[in-house]
C-alpha cells in the first residue's frame, strides 16, 4: 500500500494518501482508488480488460473465503451450492455482493443474474454459475490457454492475458488464429495482408525488424531485375503468409515479457509505444521503399 502514496490515480488525477482505499487491475498493474474504479466499471487504461488483482482484500475488497476452493483441486466440473437468496458472487472478483444490486461492489463488473446464465430460479443455481466462472477467469490456463483432452495436462505454451492489449486492432481476429495455433500445436496457418503486403503489414503491427529486413531483401531482388528474382519473392511472399501468423504472436509475447519488466507507472507509455498498429510505419515504409527503388532505377537506366 505505501509504494503508492503520492502517486496519481489515472481515473480522478488525484494522488493517493494514506487513508485512501486502493486497488490494482490484475492485467496492468494499474492502481485505483476503489471508488474510482467502482465508478468506472473496471480498469482505466483504454482496452485493458483486468479485474482487481488477486489477494485485494487486504486493500479492502472482500473476497468471499467462506466458499473459496482450493485452486490446486478446482476443476470446471466443480460447484459450489450456496442457499442463500440475499448475495451473489461476482464472476469478475469472486465478491459476494447483495442480490438486489446490478454492479459488483468491488470491480464494478455487472453482476450475472439467472436469466442470463441458464436454467433454474434460485440462488443456489445463480451462486453456483457465478463461482464456477469466477474459478474459470482466474485460472490462466481456462480462458487464455487450452486443455489436452489425450493426456489430460495443460499445455504448457499460452497466450498472455494482456495480448487483446498489444494487438489492437483486429485482435479478436487475431487472438482467434493465435488460439488455432495453440491448440493444434502447429506453426502454420494463413494471412492474405501478410501474403499481399509482406513488409508494410509487420510495419503496420509493429514489427520492424521483420519488415526492414523484407524490405532490403526486397531492394535486392529488385536489383537483380530477372525471372529467378521473381519467382524467390513470390516464394518468399508465400512463405511469410504461412507463417505470419506465429510470427506475430510469438513477437507479441515477447513485448508483452519486457512490458511485465516494466514499473506499472511505465507500463502504459510501453503499451503505447509497442503495443497496437501503426499506420504512419506502414505509409512512411511504402514511400520510402518506392523513392529509394526510384532513384535506384533512375541511376541504373538513366
Amino acid at each position: 500500500m505505501n509504494e503508492y502514496i503520492g502517486k496519481t490515480c489515472p481515473f480522478c488525477k488525484t494522488k493517493f494518501t494514506p487513508e485512501d482505499d486502493v486497488v490494482v487491475c490484475s492485467n496492468c498493474d494499474m492502481p485505483h482508488h476503489k471508488d474510482c474504479w467502482i465508478e468506472n466499471q473496471g480498469c482505466s487504461t483504454f482496452g485493458c480488460t483486468g479485474t482487481i488483482k488477486n489477494g485485494a482484500n487486504s486493500l479492502g475488497v472482500g473476497v468471499a473465503n467462506d466458499v473459496m476452493l482450493n485452486n490446486e483441486n478446482a476443476t470446471s466440473q466443480q460447484t459450489i451450492e450456496v442457499n442463500n437468496d440475499s448475495f451473489v458472487f461476482c464472476t469478475a472478483c469472486g465478491t459476494k455482493n447483495d442480490n438486489s444490486g446490478t454492479f459488483c461492489t468491488a470491480c464494478g463488473s455487472r453482476l450475472a443474474k439467472i436469466d442470463s446464465v441458464g436454467n433454474g430460479s434460485n440462488a443456489s443455481t445463480r451462486n453456483t454459475y457465478a463461482y464456477n466462472q469466477f474459478q474459470q477467469q482466474n485460472n490462466p490456463f481456462n480462458n487464455i490457454g487450452f486443455y489436452n483432452q489425450q493426456n489430460s495436462n495443460y499445455n504448457n505454451t499460452r497466450l498472455e492475458p494482456e495480448t487483446q492489449m498489444f494487438v489492437g486492432e483486429k485482435a479478436e481476429y487475431y487472438i482467434t488464429k493465435f488460439n488455432e495455433l495453440l491448440s493444434l500445436r502447429k506453426q502454420t496457418s494463413w494471412n492474405w495482408a501478410a501474403f499481399l503486403f509482406a513488409p508494410y503489414w509487420c510495419m503496420y503491427r509493429k514489427m520492424y525488424l521483420y519488415g526492414s529486413v523484407m524490405l532490403g531483401i526486397m531492394m535486392i531482388l529488385n536489383l537483380i531485375n530477372s525471372t529467378i528474382g521473381s519467382v524467390i519473392s513470390f516464394a518468399g511472399f508465400v512463405a511469410f503468409g504461412v507463417f505470419a501468423n506465429y510470427l506475430y504472436m510469438t513477437d507479441i509475447n515477447k513485448r508483452i515479457q519486457k512490458n511485465r519488466a516494466l514499473d506499472s507507472f511505465y507500463k502504459q507509455v510501453d503499451l503505447q509505444k509497442n503495443g497496437g498498429v501503426s499506420v504512419m510505419a506502414a505509409v512512411l515504409s511504402a514511400v520510402g521503399y518506392s523513392v529509394i527503388v526510384s532513384i535506384i532505377s533512375f541511376i541504373r537506366w538513366g
